[in-house]
């Protein structure tokens, strides 16, 4: 063994750890991606004192003109790259934005409710649907049904996730279970062209006249 030691010695780290590695030999090191000559050289030791007595001396023999074998390069073990603090809160913050201007985007549609739900609604009445969480707190808003409107992404999703229970109703008129259904039909329209946009903006400010 102390042959094998003072031949590896020899060596640099680079050709260290590919002999590590070849033999499946573990390191042992504070950092494993740069462990130093010595933490290299006490890691073979250690295993070789482990299975010395299922090691024969052809083998060890045999293990030093194996490292005699390994071309001498320039040592080049990269440590990955690891974000700081800061860079982990700012990536954070990145998302946080973007989450929130993925949830208020406005989406141009047409709610219809589920005729099935035979609930009794005043005509031009405004429906109301609320939503939201941590990121972009509570948000509250009103639509009409049946006419294009504009409602943030997030209560479009909402919407989309509010279901009744229909009553399944067999040949005799007994009520036999339920189902949820769908309360509300989105239909998405394609956003309003730049022309589009500042005509609405004009009847907005005559009826926004009209009614003062």
């Amino acid at each position: 063994m102390s042959n094998l030691i003072e031949t590896l010695k020899q060596k640099t780290n680079k050709e260290l750890v590919e002999y590590c590695n070849k033999n499946d030999i573990p390191i042992i090191a504070k950092n494993k991606y740069k462990p130093s000559k010595a933490e290299l050289l006490n890691s073979i030791k250690k295993f070789m004192e482990s299975d010395a007595d299922d090691i024969a001396v052809e083998t060890i023999e045999d293990k030093i003109d194996e490292i005699d074998t390994i071309t001498d390069e320039p040592e080049n073990i990269e440590e990955p790259e690891t974000n700081s603090e800061e860079e982990l809160e700012a990536d954070a913050k990145k998302d946080a934005i973007a989450k929130i201007k993925e949830k208020t985007a406005l989406v141009r549609v047409i709610v219809r409710l589920n005729s099935e739900l035979r609930e009794n609604v005043l005509p031009n009445q405004m429906m109301e649907v609320s939503w939201g969480n941590s990121v972009v707190g509570h948000i509250y808003e009103k639509f009409p049904l049946n006419k294009p409107w504009h409602l943030t992404k997030g209560s479009v999703d909402a919407l989309k996730r509010i279901t009744f229970r229909k009553p399944i109703i067999n040949d005799r008129g007994d009520i036999e279970g339920y189902v949820d259904v769908k309360k509300y039909f989105i239909e998405e329209l394609p956003p309003l062209s730049k022309e589009e946009l500042k005509e609405l903006a004009k009847r907005q400010l005559i009826n926004k006249a009209s009614s003062n």
